[in-house]
Order: structure tokens, then sequence, then C-alpha cells
């Protein structure tokens, strides 16, 4: 084993990765210790056995130390292409990830983001398209939509009639606002929704009015998601980077 955490690491998240056998053995410490340091500063490394199909499973638990659980997949991934494996399994935050690291860094990230911040993984890698860039809006504001609630299926009438009433509630404040378009990265699913001059707090208020789990809410140019319900949030990242403008042709 490793020497232990150096106290200045003791503000961040561990995560604790479980590489297995490699044709029934535990691979080679040097090289597992070798990858692991190509990533992180700190880490342990600790023999373990468990089972793989009901066979015996002689591997490690890395447990590294970083605040970046995009840093973290890649590793994860980094690992399960070097030593051939199925998938590396990753505990966090009192959890264990079940999502496979042969699903892809930016997927086992979005699944540690939601570990760690209790929010639906999807939140993480929500994207957003508008008709402009952000040079002309506010400093703060925040994006409501009022389509199904996460979870839920509506069918397209019942979402139309839901994003039409929340246009026509925030036309009645009299505040700025802009249409946005919340979408998944493949663009498999995708959100009409409003960027709205609203503090956040209000914004809670309009979303849980309109059946919404979440809001977001971008300050200075800071993207965080924000429960309608207790007020908890998360960081996203930078909104502007989220941000593809729509092109006219």
């Amino acid at each position: 084993m490793r020497d232990p955490f150096p106290a200045s690491f003791s503000s961040l998240p561990i995560y604790t990765l479980r590489l297995g056998s490699v044709a029934g053995v535990r691979p080679d410490e040097a090289r597992v210790t070798g990858l692991v340091c190509q990533h992180v500063q700190s880490f342990s490394l600790t023999a373990w056995n468990g089972y793989f199909k009901g066979r015996s499973d002689p591997g490690w638990a890395i447990s590294v130390a970083h605040f970046d659980h995009l840093h973290v997949a890649k590793l994860a991934e980094r690992m399960r292409t070097e030593f051939n494996q199925e998938g590396v399994g990753i505990e966090a935050f009192g959890r264990y990830l079940r999502c496979r690291a042969d699903h892809g860094s930016e997927v086992v990230a979005a699944e540690l983001w939601a570990l760690r911040y209790g929010f639906y993984a999807a939140y993480s890698r929500t994207v957003f398209r508008a008709e402009t860039g952000v040079s002309s809006w506010p400093k703060d504001f925040v994006i409501v939509s009022a389509c199904a609630t996460t979870g839920e299926s509506w069918s397209d009438e019942r979402n139309q009639a839901a994003d039409a009433a929340l246009k026509a509630r925030i036309e009645m404040m009299g505040v700025w606002s802009f249409r946005v378009t919340g979408h998944s990265p493949d663009g498999t699913h995708a959100e009409p929704g409003w960027a709205v001059k609203l503090s956040v707090e209000r914004a809670r208020q309009l979303g849980s009015e309109f059946l919404q789990d979440a809001i977001y809410a971008v300050s200075a140019g800071a993207l965080n998601v924000v429960s309608c319900d207790s007020g908890r949030y998360a960081p996203v990242g930078a909104f502007e980077s989220r941000l593809n403008v729509k092109k006219h042709a």
C-alpha cells in the first residue's frame, strides 16, 4: 500500500476505482502504479480480492483524491483499456457507480457528478441553443423550462401548452427574457425554455409552479443547476462553452 494522502488532500473528494484481474491474475503493481501516477499526484493502492462471473478476481482498489470528476472518469477509462477490462467499478460519496467505464469517460463523469451532488446525471451534460451569443445578455440570469418533469413523459400537446403558459407568465412579469433550448449532447432530447432576468429564489418558485425539478442559474458566466424544492445547487461549468448559437441560412 502506498503512503496515505497528505493533509493538503483532506478536503478533496476520494474516489476508489476497482481494477479486476487480467486472465485471473492480479495486474502488475508497478504497471498499475505507473499508469495512475500519470493522472493523479496522490493515491493509495490496496490488494483486493473479489468475484467476477462466479470466479475469484484478484485485483486492486485504487483510491484517488481529486477535485475533477471528469479527470477521474478518464483515469477509469484508461485503466479499462490498458488492462483489457469490461469495466472499472468506482465508489464515491458512499455509493457504488454501476455505470461501467466502457460507457465512455463523459458519461461516467456525469454519473460521478450525480453521485456527488444528488442531481440527475443528465443535468451536468446539458448544452443550450439560442439565436444569439451572450454579449448583450444580463450578467446574471436563470433558465427555466415548463416541459415534462424529469422522469416523466408528456405528450407534445401538453409540453407545448406548458411552454406557452410559461411564456405568458414571463411576459406578464415584464422582465428580460430570451428563448433558449436545452438539449442532450447528441441532440436526441431537447426542451425549449427561457433565459430570464429573475432572482434564483423567484425562478425556483416559477419552476415549482410549472412542475420542474430544477432550474439553471448563470452568474458571471458560471452555470449552476438549482433544485426548485430545496435550493441546493451544483456547479456545471461555463455557460458560454455550452451555448451553440443557431446559424441562419
